[in-house]
């Protein structure tokens, strides 16, 4: 596959070498004023890596901002389609194009999150093409691994509600695995396997993703006019959260987001990378050759891979096919961490997988760039390594004695971090009704010095969270893959003096330190260190929704989608609110109740483990365990027997006769003693 527009790669690449080499010449020269020491040339080697990381940003960005204000050929040439800046405008296609798309799934896999936001976001999704009058051959797929036997029974609660929603039209469908073999990557691959053949294209959503119907129309009819397209990627953009620290990420990703996704997709054309969801994948190609490798030994590190995306696209760029980011599509939303922890404990999760990565970059047969996404993932999470190495090699620099100042080298620096930002307000300039969806000018230059200051304070708390998941890796310790949580929950001190307790003793420490060093060359680290210092009432305060809420009523980290909230948004909280009241159990020990003494629903589960295939275990294994929630109830079992009884449809049919020959009662009422 050749790739397109080499002149602009090899224009970037050697600006970012360039800015990259004047930054490490600049302070090799501050180093090595009075002689050269072998911790000036450690100093001087990792300067130089981050500087070249930093320089991959800001380039990116700039060009994101030029593709921003470049009107023409040059702008339209980034996706060889109309360029649209927001949601496209459906009156600049031909509708006949929407008519007869081949067949398509939109899938969803899930794995023990929360029911009523799944199924929200799924019905949502559905509505919305329907409302289109051009989806009567895509089909909707809830693919789950969940092993929450609670979880289990009000997933199939929503799947049926939302099914009857859809009008029983069939559009929707449910299926759970038994075990979760592959997870994700293994979920999706069970359903090309199994239904694939079916259907010409998969459109791929996490649990929290929802997306317009007319962008699943156009990606659909994308595909079909680039027909070497093997993965079409649309960007989500984050929404629908209130606390402070989601507020702002949504801001971000409005603000900056799409100036940075512009300028990466006019960089990487028909080369680009996927990011697991919200994207559409042509199935035939995907099954045959994005099967996962497994890495030689065992885990962190080896076994089974993790982070499936970045592998799937280098998989599918090495058979030929081409991976696409429409930058220029809306209409694609996710939700983001409400909370620091939340954020680093996804990012946990992500970091043994970007880490395995670093074990294909020799691999045969991929493509340059797909070893350059490998590594530059990887990157993300050992420059925070290479970050803690430069703070302390700075300040055992400083206690020997040298004592150096560099306020042209720092201006650079502060220049490359924070001049996106403002390009990204440019961009805001450019367009007063994006303007005014932001607060209006004033508002949104506010929102933007706020968030750099947040991002100065939190960028260290990230930094020892980063270092702390590689070491861990690393020295052979595996990352537990748990569901994130999601909901606006405000972080209490308790916690917050648990996550954080460690690094407020090393800002608290460092401030102390470099104070008694009274060195000006040292100043800059008591921004690094004050963040660390203050991260206990940082992770309360951006934790809390109150904050968010007054943040929102005076106008700062505003956005369209809640200035002018968009029809299927507004849609998905009003299906979450009915899925919430319908699904309101007591406690866990109701739902197995209901499971057991409601006929309806009791039938249902028994009829879904029958079409799933799942094979009831010997009556002889299973008996002692059903006579013990007979007699004594859920509170009885332990999590893996109520599992048991669950996936067990002659144990599940013989609870529900026996309860209602026993106790002759309403389902409503319950059983047991």
């Amino acid at each position: 596959m050749k790739p397109h527009f080499s002149w602009v790669r090899f224009l970037v690449g050697l600006l970012i070498a360039g800015t990259a080499f004047g930054g490490a010449f600049m302070f090799a020269r501050l180093l090595w004023s009075d002689g050269v020491s072998l911790l000036d040339v450690l100093l001087l080697l990792v300067f130089a890596l981050l500087y070249l990381w930093l320089s991959v940003a800001f380039w990116i960005a700039t060009l994101g901002l030029l593709l921003s204000s470049t009107p023409g050929a040059l702008r339209r040439g980034a996706d060889r389609e109309t360029s649209r800046a927001a949601l496209f405008h459906v009156d600049s296609v031909d509708p006949h194009e929407y008519e007869d798309l081949p067949p398509t799934a939109v899938i969803m896999p899930i794995y023990n999150e929360d029911p009523t936001r799944v199924f929200s976001g799924l019905l949502a999704t559905y509505e919305s093409v329907q409302q289109t009058g051009h989806g009567a051959r895509i089909d909707f797929f809830a693919l789950s691994d969940t092993n929450d036997p609670e979880l289990w029974v009000a997933e199939e609660l929503a799947w049926a509600t939302a099914w009857r929603a859809a009008t029983g039209t069939g559009k929707i469908y449910y299926r759970r695995r038994q075990k979760n073999v592959g997870r994700k990557s293994g979920n999706v691959r069970d359903f090309c396997e199994r239904w694939g053949g079916a259907y010409k294209y998969m459109v791929i959503l996490d649990a929290d993703s929802v997306m317009d119907g007319w962008t699943v129309l156009e990606m659909i009819r994308r595909m079909e006019r680039q027909e070497r397209i093997g993965i079409l990627q649309v960007p989500p953009v984050p929404a629908s959260r209130e606390t402070l620290f989601a507020r702002i990420q949504q801001f971000v990703a409005r603000v900056y987001g799409g100036m940075y996704v512009r300028g990466y997709a006019f960089w990487s054309q028909g080369e680009s990378n996927y990011w697991g969801h919200n994207a559409i994948i042509r199935v035939e190609p995907f099954t045959q050759h994005c099967g996962l490798p497994r890495l030689a030994g065992d885990g962190p590190l080896g076994g089974e891979i993790l982070s499936h995306d970045f592998v799937e696209a280098a998989l599918m760029l090495r058979a030929g096919w081409e991976v696409r980011v429409a930058s220029d599509l809306g209409g694609s939303y996710e939700e983001p961490p409400t909370t620091i922890i939340d954020f680093v404990t996804r990012s946990r999760r992500w970091c043994q997988g970007n880490l395995q990565h670093l074990r294909l970059v020799v691999l045969h047969g991929f493509h340059a760039i797909s070893r350059i996404y490998f590594g530059m993932g990887a990157m993300s999470y050992l420059s925070s390594l290479l970050w803690l190495a430069f703070v302390v090699l700075t300040v055992v620099n400083g206690i020997g004695g040298a004592s150096r100042s560099g306020t042209s080298l720092w201006m650079v620096t502060l220049a490359l971090l924070f001049l996106p930002k403002a390009w990204g307000y440019l961009v805001l300039v450019r367009d007063p009704a994006t303007m005014k969806a932001h607060g209006g000018p004033a508002r949104a230059a506010l929102s933007v010095f706020l968030e750099a200051a947040v991002s100065i304070l939190t960028a260290p708390v990230f930094m020892l969270f980063n270092v702390r998941f590689v070491i861990l890796l690393l020295s052979g310790r595996t990352i537990q893959w748990d569901p994130q949580r999601r909901d606006d929950t405000a972080v209490a001190f308790s916690e917050a003096l648990h996550q954080h307790g460690l690094h407020t003793a090393i800002g608290v420490t460092g401030i102390v330190l470099v104070l008694s060093l009274g060195s000006p060359g040292q100043v800059w680290l008591l921004a690094v260190l004050l963040g660390m210092a203050l991260s206990v009432p940082l992770e309360m305060s951006l934790s809390s929704v109150r904050l968010g809420r007054l943040a929102r009523d005076a106008g700062l980290f505003l956005g369209p989608e809640e200035t002018e909230p968009p029809a299927l948004l507004s849609r998905q909280r009003v299906l979450r609110r009915d899925l919430q009241q319908t699904l309101a159990f007591r406690n866990r020990g109701e739902v197995f109740r209901r499971v057991v003494l409601d006929p309806g629903l009791n039938d249902m589960h028994i009829g879904l483990l029958h079409a799933q295939g799942i094979e009831p275990q010997p009556w002889d294994k299973i008996e002692s365990i059903a006579r013990v929630a007979l007699h004594g109830g859920p509170e009885h079992l332990t999590r893996r027997d109520r599992l048991a009884l669950l996936s067990n449809r002659d144990a599940i049919a013989w609870l529900h006769r026996e309860a209602w020959k026993k106790w002759k009662i309403k389902h409503e009422a319950g059983f047991g003693s």
